[in-house]
């Protein structure tokens, strides 16, 4: 360790130019974006980019002003630059590491806009370990960065052509600053547009508020369905469907629904368009889709055609008030109730208090209802999902133990799976509840009970991660399940062919309206998954074309677990190959994420 360090203070020493001074800023700077890519916290264009970034800055700028003003100059200049590229890497990082996203995604702006205290704390409590690791990483590069620059000796009189040459790189620094994207590598400029970015997003979520309260377009539509009629939109939270018993799953965590197999129809190949709760939701019931995803307040959405076609619209929710955009859907209903009372999602709210509202809701004389019912589901914190009743897969010693095993999970992603599949246990009491409620209340009268989750989650499905996932297919494979006593909208013969249509949510309200039995000029019956004129859509997650992992079968029995590989990560993901090594193989079992190492669905690898 003295001969290290002894060599590494003979190098230092001969570094006497400020160019071989700037060289080894760069090389220090460089070497932990490095790391960052090496652990999943950045693409190799991202890491490109930045180090194309910090070269110039380095050996242009900073050579220039240590020639100009002296080395002291020259140091605090280089330190305060170097600090916030590290500083900007590690938040960017951080969000790339555990979301496969950006600060640019519109998606963080619109949560960050919605987001409130509980769900900032909920955020430190469950990210602390990824957070760590990166304060850890950021912390030690800054460090290393100030002790350089201490070390650094004082400079030699520089001549003509090492003026000439750090004056030309400093102007092409400043040139590629018209460029927008090398711009953005600049934490200078890029932290205070992204703040006028978000103030913006907060400013036109109180504008979508007025405009929502206001009044809002109509749009000529009929009516065509029964007298009375009822239709109950559950929506889930969280909710993989490789989790339900329903859909093949090993653990029984769906006995409940099992046993109602032959009046529902199970759609096996949906999933949603987002990730997030917010983005999902907004285009389940709106206008919005993925290929238009800023939803127009004034625009008519499936609540308000509802209330227009005479039905009476009731929100009941699990979820906490003040949830922006969603608040607002929730604000259109002629009746909203929030029973979540607690400090949001990091508290313990179960969704079997909505079934007596439900109850309340169902008894009203009105002959027309649509009811939007929002559950908690399996959302972060799983344990807080359900009473302790349910906590039938606590310390489970069976097949999904021993495979996650086998694929080289940690305890605490084994542990996470058991409480994840124990609230699904409990969804599934919820949701017979609810529907055993509405069977009883409408008689022979004609009732739908549509159940969706609003997006999936990544539970070691993929890789030693759990929560929602922006990157992994699991994160967005979810549930469709209908039950409904009117045989004008399903036929025994076309069940089969039904449940195996290939379907993304951010276009379920023409599912819904069609449900409704309303038609207007917006309703488009290709989308209706429904309808005898569906047609397939081209299906992305996460801008890549999505093709399922396996061909999509009647979740009838259990599907045959897949074979681990031996570096943790499911075989029938097709995962790009790393120039790394026995690195790589540590890191893909241990380290949760690169959406770039783990690609996740076929046709954007091939």
């Amino acid at each position: 360790m003295l001969h290290l360090r002894w060599t590494l203070s003979s190098w230092l020493d001969k570094l006497t130019t400020p160019m071989a001074q700037s060289l080894a800023r760069t090389t220090l700077v460089a070497a932990a974006l490095c790391l960052f890519a090496l652990t999943g916290m950045a693409d190799l264009k991202a890491l490109a980019k930045s180090l194309f970034f910090i070269l110039l800055a380095n050996t242009g700028l900073v050579a220039l002003l240590a020639m100009a003003g002296g080395r002291k100059l020259a140091s605090r200049f280089a330190l305060a630059a170097n600090a916030a590229i590290v500083i900007h890497s590690c938040i960017e990082g951080f969000l790339y590491f555990q979301y496969g996203l950006t600060f640019k995604d519109s998606v963080v702006a619109d949560a960050l806009g919605a987001t409130n205290t509980d769900e900032v704390l909920e955020f430190f409590v469950h990210y602390w370990p990824s957070m760590a690791m990166v304060s850890a990483f950021g912390l030690t590069a800054l460090a290393l960065l100030a002790w350089l620059e201490k070390r650094l000796p004082e400079t030699a009189p520089s001549d003509a052509w090492a003026r000439a040459t750090s004056g030309s790189i400093a102007l092409l620094f400043i040139a590629l600053h018209f460029n927008p994207t090398m711009r953005a590598e600049n934490p200078f400029f890029y932290w205070p547009r992204y703040y006028t970015t978000y103030h913006d997003s907060v400013a036109q979520l109180e504008a979508m508020r007025v405009q929502m309260a206001g009044q809002q377009d109509t749009e000529d539509l009929t009516y065509s369905g029964p007298e009375k009629h009822t239709v109950v939109l559950v929506v889930g939270e969280s909710v993989n469907r490789a989790n339900l018993s329903l859909y093949g799953y090993q653990r029984k965590t769906t006995p409940h629904l099992d046993a109602q197999r032959k009046d529902l129809l199970v759609f096996g190949d949906v999933v949603s368009s987002d990730a997030a709760t917010i983005q999902s939701v907004v285009k389940m019931l709106t206008p919005a889709t993925l290929n238009n995803p800023r939803f127009n307040p004034s625009k008519p959405t499936v609540l308000t055609q509802a209330r227009q076609a005479g039905y009476e619209v009731h929100w009941i929710s699990n979820q906490q008030r003040n949830d922006g955009p969603i608040q607002m859907l929730a604000e259109q209903a002629d009746h909203a109730v929030f029973i979540n009372q607690r400090t949001g999602r990091n508290a313990t709210s179960l969704d079997e208090g909505l079934i007596p509202h439900l109850k309340n809701v169902l008894h009203r004389p009105a002959p027309k209802k649509f009811i939007v019912v929002h559950l908690m589901g399996a959302h972060l914190h799983y344990d807080l999902r359900y009473p302790k009743r349910f906590a039938k897969f606590k310390d489970a010693d069976d097949r999904v133990h021993a495979s996650m095993k086998q694929a080289s999970r940690p305890f605490w992603i084994r542990n996470a799976r058991n409480e994840y599949d124990n609230a699904i246990l409990y969804g599934d009491h919820v949701l017979n509840a609810l529907l055993s409620n509405l069977q009883r209340s409408v008689g022979p009268e004609p009732a739908t009970f549509l159940y969706v989750s609003d997006h999936g989650q990544e539970v070691g499905h993929s890789r030693n991660f759990s929560g929602h996932s922006a990157t992994d297919a699991s994160g967005y494979e979810i549930p469709l399940i209908m039950w409904t006593n009117r045989e004008d909208k399903v036929t025994a013969a076309a069940r089969d062919s039904l449940e195996a249509r290939p379907y993304q949510a951010d276009v379920l309200d023409h599912t819904i309206v069609g449900l409704l039995d309303i038609r207007t000029a917006s309703y488009q019956p290709d989308r209706d998954l429904l309808s005898a004129d569906f047609r397939p859509p081209v299906r992305t997650l996460n801008g890549r074309s999505y093709t399922p992992h396996r061909a999509p079968s009647p979740p009838t029995s259990p599907a045959p677990p897949a074979p681990p590989n031996n570096r943790g990560v499911r075989s029938d993901i097709r995962t790009r190959t790393w120039p790394y090594g026995q690195m790589q193989q540590i890191i893909a079992a241990n380290m949760p994420n690169r959406g770039r190492f783990r690609a996740r669905w076929a046709s954007s690898t091939a």
